[in-house]
């Protein structure tokens, strides 16, 4: 039987891969798969391809993972690839898999890149499945649709963070999701973090969620500011909603105080009958009991999206209908009508069925009509009384249609109630015309606005919503993640780590700092709760505190979960470690040199016999330590427009100089360099100074930091 014995997931660069991988060690009865179980296998594949929908589909844009598949016989390589597959077919923007067979025989190691943990696993656990039931002689019983199931995502937020993930990833923007059975986002590192959350970010105001939430009090405030808006009342029993339909004159809708998504909500009411008929329905949605009455407006529905004070999207929302052909019942028109693959019960599709329910019957009944009519050739028969996508409705975008008037009323609106992300349900008869002039008005304003509609619209334009807000969260130019400083090395790493921190505090910074000995962040000592802790790497670069990490770092790090940071501004690689990385995979030299992009700082030191290579490994530029200037590994590298830190040695002592193409620039005097300074590690002051002058930090700066640093000062947080 094929079965995982171990899932581990590494949600950053590890001896693995330097993406985000799921890596599972997998017991395998056979190696290889038999020519009959590889023609099964093909078998299931085209069916899966003929009975998806076309955003699931095995088809040809991955085509070439199904040829991998169908040409190997390998189990963990198909294993591998299968995985890979249905994560692609879910959605996710993910390209590399692999296996090797595990020293142990009858096991092999399956990697998979990721996006979002919980799909991963599933994905996995389902390749696996199939796999094993083709192993055994069984037709596979899951299918691809089983990979969000199994997630245990609900479809609308897996849709959400898989959108917003790829966005931030496209922008290098890094993001966590800390809870992966959760739709919660965690955008930036320090304190340039931002949160995305059941469509309402971090920086959405309270207060406004709940006057958002209050459709009562909303109105009030609205017709407060002047804006158009219904005319209202709220009532707890049917005989004062009555009372208030009479004063306001019919047709009224009835809308539950404090309930969403248009549940228990009743349009165009226009008799006595009418209410009484829907208010016990309407009451029940409220946890309150209370009920707004409004007066109707007649005209089309529209979901404005209004992002940091800007109109982004417009949609109009059109209620589920049938059109006649003159031979055909409307019963057998619906029927037809959900036979369109984009309404079925999937989560990427822009449709949903229309269910025969009361809602149909009353919305025929308006209209003098039966599920057995013959409606005449193109004429439109009303299905459900209200416009909603998800009860078989359609949607038009309108974004570029609308009139600046009815735009800045939305703008208003949300400003009134104090959003910063709002969708405005707004009555008109025309967007494209003043609401001044057409009448018309705010129906209600929602906090936590779904996205869904304006990124697939049935009809028009997708909108890239997660573009949008991310913009807000990270205005352009300004930081998403917080300068990381990475040090490797033996035990001088530690030393220099604590050395580095002192000067970047002296230069003004908050620091947040992980070495063996524990954590610090903006100078207090933290102390280890739970042996179950997160890695202290990880901690440092998520408290909100910080403006610049400085991260002292062992092989262990690259052990699960991985590095929780992809790319660093300084990477020092101070002496290789006596480390053989998993079955020839990158060591953590290599890894960490890789992370620096051109506009940072590699620092190697010149006696490490992979400095070298290291060099060609980096993107940013190589800053060279020597404790001696007469290194044979200098003249090439400052020849070739290099630059060094190192001491040199002269009359009054030793002094700290940087060389160049330049003239030599003298950083630190003998004078400077006498106690306490003397007492500090040489090599831990060369790594200091060098990652200081890649940080900008002034000369007069650091050498008053290293006048007062007493490294026995520094709590051992872990001992304590």
């Amino acid at each position: 039987m094929l079965a995982i014995t171990e899932i581990e997931i590494f949600s950053g660069p590890s001896s693995w891969s330097h993406r985000p991988v799921v890596h599972a060690l997998v017991d395998a009865p056979q190696n290889q798969l038999s020519r009959s179980q590889l023609r099964d296998l093909q078998s299931y594949l085209s069916e899966e391809a003929r009975s998806s929908s076309p955003d699931e589909s095995i088809s040809a844009p991955h085509d070439d993972i199904i040829k991998s598949i169908q040409s190997g016989q390998n189990v963990g390589d198909v294993a591998a690839l299968l995985t890979l597959l249905l994560q692609k077919n879910a959605g996710w923007t993910v390209s590399h898999a692999g296996s090797q067979p595990d020293h142990a025989a009858g096991h092999f190691h399956i990697v998979c890149e990721y996006e979002i943990e919980a799909a991963a696993r599933s994905a996995l656990n389902v390749a696996v499945d199939i796999l094993d039931e083709l192993l055994l002689g069984h037709e596979p019983s899951q299918t691809g649709a089983d990979v969000l199931k199994r997630s245990s995502l609900p479809p609308s937020s897996t849709s959400e963070v898989r959108r917003f993930v790829v966005e931030a990833g496209r922008r290098g923007i890094p993001v966590r999701q800390p809870y992966p059975r959760r739709s919660l986002l965690e955008f930036g590192s320090g304190r340039y973090q931002r949160r995305f959350w059941g469509l309402m970010t971090s920086e959405t105001p309270r207060i406004g969620v709940r006057i958002a939430s209050n459709k009562s009090m909303t109105n009030q405030l609205l017709r407060q500011y002047g804006l158009p808006v219904p005319t209202s009342a709220l009532v707890r029993s049917v005989e004062q909603a009555l009372s208030a339909a009479d004063a306001m004159g019919y047709p009224v809708v009835l809308k539950p105080l404090d309930a969403n998504h248009a549940r228990g909500v009743f349009l165009d009411l226009r008799s006595e009958s009418e209410i009484r008929r829907h208010f016990g329905k309407s009451a029940a949605e409220s946890s309150s009991g209370n009920v707004v009455v409004e007066r109707f407006i007649v005209g089309s529905s529209y979901r404005i999206l209004v992002v940091n004070n800007t109109v982004m999207a417009v949609l109009e929302r059109v209620a589920a209908h049938v059109i006649g052909d003159g031979t055909s019942s409307i019963r057998s028109i619906i029927d037809r009508l959900n036979e369109d693959p984009r309404r079925e019960t999937k989560p990427e599709n822009v449709m949903a069925r229309i269910e025969i329910n009361d809602e149909t019957l009353d919305a025929l009944e308006r209209q003098g009509r039966s599920l057995d009519d013959v409606p005449d050739p193109q004429q439109i028969v009303w299905v459900k009384r209200v416009p909603k996508v998800d009860t078989g409705g359609s949607s038009v975008d309108r974004t570029d249609e609308i009139h600046p008037d009815n735009a800045e009323v939305a703008r208003q609106a949300t400003l009134a109630v104090g959003l910063d992300l709002a969708g405005i349900d707004f009555v008109a008869p025309d967007i494209a015309r003043s609401v001044w002039e057409t009448g018309g008005g705010i129906a209600e304003v929602n906090s936590a606005p779904g996205f869904w509609l304006h990124t697939h619209p049935v009809v028009g334009k997708p909108r890239n919503v997660e573009a949008m807000v991310l913009d807000m969260l990270f205005p352009l130019d300004e930081p998403v993640r917080v300068p990381v400083i990475a040090l490797t090395g033996s035990s001088d790493a530690t030393p220099a780590a604590h050395l580095i921190a002192h000067i970047l505090s002296a230069a003004g910074h908050t620091v947040g700092l992980a070495t063996p000995d524990g954590i610090v962040i903006g100078g207090m000592p933290f102390r280890r709760q739970h042996p179950d802790d997160p890695n202290p790497t990880e901690i440092v670069l998520r408290n909100p505190t910080i403006d610049i990490a400085v991260l002292a770092l062992d092989p262990a790090d690259l052990d699960h979960p991985g590095l929780p940071f992809d790319r660093l501004d300084t990477a020092v690689i101070n002496g290789a470690f006596a480390f053989t990385p998993q079955d020839g995979l990158h060591n953590i030299d290599t890894i960490l040199a890789r992370m620096v992009p051109p506009t940072g700082t590699t620092i190697l030191h010149a006696d490490d016999l992979l400095t070298t290579d290291l060099a060609t490994d980096t993107n940013g530029s190589v800053l060279l330590i020597s404790p001696t200037s007469g290194h044979p590994a200098l003249p090439s590298h400052l020849d070739s427009g290099g630059r060094a830190i190192l001491f040199k040695e002269t009359a009054a002592g030793p002094s700290l100089v940087e060389q160049s193409g330049k003239p030599e620039h003298l950083l630190l005097t003998p004078d400077q360099l006498a106690s306490p300074p003397a007492a500090i590690e040489r090599n831990a002051l060369l790594v200091a100074i060098a990652v200081a002058i890649a940080q900008n930090v002034p000369a007069a700066t650091f050498a008053s930091a290293i006048r007062s640093f007493h490294r026995a000062s520094v709590v051992n947080t872990n001992q304590r």
